[in-house]
């Protein structure tokens, strides 16, 4: 492990799918028992208003779903170890009382991506909308 890297060089991961339902305190929970202590901001894109609104007028779960996600590491090591362990891989667990049993991770490695770059598009994205 590489001591000497810099202060605030932090790694970036984009989950480009989300099983449903999943939240970022399970996603936290999940990460930690491989990355403890090294996962530190995450962001999940909400499902769009509509959608949410059809599925619940149709009978469906009104829990909050989520399309992507973005999960800031400590260190960029720590990120490209995450995306390179994790990618394709199942979320693990037996069958009973686990809801994301078949479901897989699907994490990328963003090189070069900022937590800042995500800020500053929900930034721009909220000012298209006013």
């Amino acid at each position: 492990e590489k001591t000497h890297e810099k202060a605030g060089m932090k790694g970036v991961c984009y989950m480009s799918s989300v099983p449903p339902y999943m939240n970022p305190s399970t996603i936290r929970k999940l990460l930690e028992q491989y990355f403890d202590g090294l996962v530190e901001r995450i962001y999940m894109e909400p499902e769009r208003d509509y959608s949410r609104k059809t599925r619940m007028k149709l009978g469906g779960n009104k829990k909050r779903k989520y399309t992507e996600a973005w999960v800031e590491f400590a260190t960029k090591r720590s990120a490209k170890d995450a995306a390179e362990m994790l990618n394709a891989q199942a979320f693990g667990g037996k069958k009973r009382h686990n809801l994301f049993h078949d479901d897989l991770w699907t994490l990328k490695y963003l090189s070069g991506f900022k937590w800042s770059h995500l800020t500053e598009k929900l930034r721009y994205d909220q000012k298209v909308r006013e």
